[in-house]
């Protein structure tokens, strides 16, 4: 199966039709080995980007999509396996994205996820003149942090916030947190005492804008669940109280906009970076997808999980697949 750059057309709650950049491609590389992953566990954790996959390769399969599916996304999103900027190359994969859409006269907007860190290199700070916003996860306190994302040693929550706040302020406002909200046994990180801990790391950032996301989909832990309800309007309340400006993304966003290319490899690529339920499956690939997936599920090369009262299809990988 040929592993690609690419990926999707997926159903974002919160950038509505997304095409997914993936520049980083197996094993999973990344400062995090978050327990709400998709993709599964961090095989490779470090803070040493390498020049990883170039621009070639990426227009080369942008050039592919297009002329079999065209400009159905809404927004191109970079993340992959792991935290994008891990490849010394994303700045110019960024700005080669950016040149080709505006060629094509696709009209998108360009979303980049990181954990933020590298941000204070002066290479990756070209990506705040090519993205259109940037996203940071920061999910919990120093405590429940440790737990959540398991990051490397010393990329704490203050080194996090000193980078932030020495990004110029013309570029500031392109930045907003993401706070991916789970229970995993009896507690969440969506309690109004934990999430009080976090907020004097974010204000001393001077990034004012956080985007609220329940845990949709399974993760590393297949035992987290999803916050609804009155618990996330709490969490809400308290950050807008705080001066913050908040979004929630919430539920499912199924147009129904079926892709021309639902193969074997498409399918596998989407599900590689993100589980799918049924429904997504249907909603993006068509019915004759969803048969696909059930086939490769036959052929043991996805597997089906239910998970949080749903059934999600996922890859079927052995550890020496993700090996470095």
């Amino acid at each position: 199966m040929n592993i690609r750059v690419v990926y999707g057309l997926h159903p974002s709650r919160c950038y509505g039709r997304s095409l997914g950049i993936d520049p980083l491609l197996p094993p999973k590389k990344c400062f995090y080995n978050c327990i709400y992953c998709p993709m599964g566990r961090t095989i490779i954790q470090t803070s040493e980007p390498k020049p990883l996959v170039n621009p070639k390769k990426l227009i080369t399969e942008l050039e592919e999509y297009i002329s079999k599916n065209g400009c159905l996304f809404e927004t191109v999103y970079f993340w992959g396996m792991g935290d994008p900027l891990l490849n010394h190359y994303t700045p110019v994969l960024l700005r080669a994205v950016k040149d080709f859409m505006e060629e094509k006269n696709c009209r998108t907007r360009i979303v980049l996820r990181t954990t933020g860190y590298l941000l204070s290199m002066d290479w990756a700070r070209q990506t705040l003149l090519v993205s259109d916003e940037i996203l940071v996860p920061v999910d919990a306190g120093p405590e429940l942090r440790s737990i959540i994302n398991e990051p490397l040693k010393n990329y704490t929550l203050s080194k996090l916030s000193v980078i932030l706040r020495s990004i110029p302020p013309k570029y500031r406002f392109k930045i907003s947190f993401e706070l991916n909200l789970l229970r995993t046994g009896t507690s969440s990180n969506a309690s109004p005492e934990l999430i009080e801990e976090i907020i004097p790391y974010l204000k001393s950032s001077r990034i004012d804008k956080i985007i609220v996301k329940p845990v949709n989909r399974p993760g590393r832990d297949e035992s987290i669940k999803p916050v609804r309800g009155r618990l996330i309007d709490k969490v809400v309340d308290i950050f807008s109280n705080e001066g913050f400006k908040v979004r929630v993304c919430r539920g499912e966003s199924l147009e129904g906009v079926a892709v021309a290319d639902n193969s074997d490899e498409a399918i596998y690529n989407h599900l590689l970076r993100k589980p799918l339920s049924t429904r997504e499956i249907e909603a993006v690939y068509g019915v004759e997808g969803l048969v696909n997936a059930e086939r490769m599920v036959e052929a043991g090369i996805l597997e089906k999980k239910t998970w949080s009262g749903m059934i999600y299809f996922k890859p079927r990988v052995t550890i020496d697949y993700f090996n470095a």
